[in-house]
């Protein structure tokens, strides 16, 4: 929670907004905390209940992990996530069950072509050259945006967020949310 917190403070300064995919179990453990990603500006996206990997769910498992992250989003933080999903792992992304099973509870998945891997990381000074770099190829492969996923809760993460808020500001002016970018967050995310 402290790290959401020093994140959310951080972006809130540099006047740079995101997209927080939102697990169902985390925001009814941590409901004031989420509640300033909302109340900031900050686009809430859902991310599932439990966050296990959905395609080993059955279609009833599926619509029981999404509605009930749903609902927590909806009861907590006042907020319909629709259509805003991001699939746990992304495993699923490329399954048409699991894509019409979305769409039929008003969500469509989100991928992201960037990963760092941050909740891996180790030191916080690691985090903004591996995003530069990882940016930097996409620009020279003719990307013009660019979804970076991070996560949340790592204390690397929280550590380095001034730093990347500045970073982001200084290299393309800020970011945008999800709903922003143009295919809005329709990137090839393949399925671990």
């Amino acid at each position: 929670p402290d790290e959401v917190a020093t994140s959310v403070e951080a972006m809130n300064a540099a006047g740079i907004r995101a997209t927080f995919f939102v697990q169902g179990r985390r925001l009814a453990a941590n409901p004031v905390v989420a509640s300033s990603m909302a109340s900031s500006g900050h686009l809430v996206g859902n991310h599932s209940y439990y966050h296990a990997d959905t395609r080993r769910l059955t279609p009833r498992g599926v619509r029981e992990d999404v509605t009930k992250g749903h609902e927590e989003i909806e009861d907590i933080l006042g907020v319909d996530a629709r259509p805003w999903y991001r699939l746990p792992y992304g495993a699923g992304a490329d399954s048409p069950r699991i894509q019409r099973q979305l769409r039929a509870l008003g969500y469509r998945h989100v991928g992201w072509d960037v990963d760092v891997n941050d909740f891996e990381m180790t030191q916080s000074d690691t985090l903004v050259p591996a995003i530069a770099q990882a940016i930097t190829e996409r620009e020279r492969a003719g990307a013009t945006h660019a979804i970076v996923l991070l996560h949340s809760w790592p204390a690397v993460t929280a550590k380095a967020m001034p730093e990347l808020c500045q970073f982001l500001v200084e290299r393309g002016g800020g970011t945008v949310t999800v709903d922003q970018v143009p295919g809005h967050g329709t990137v090839a995310t393949t399925s671990p």
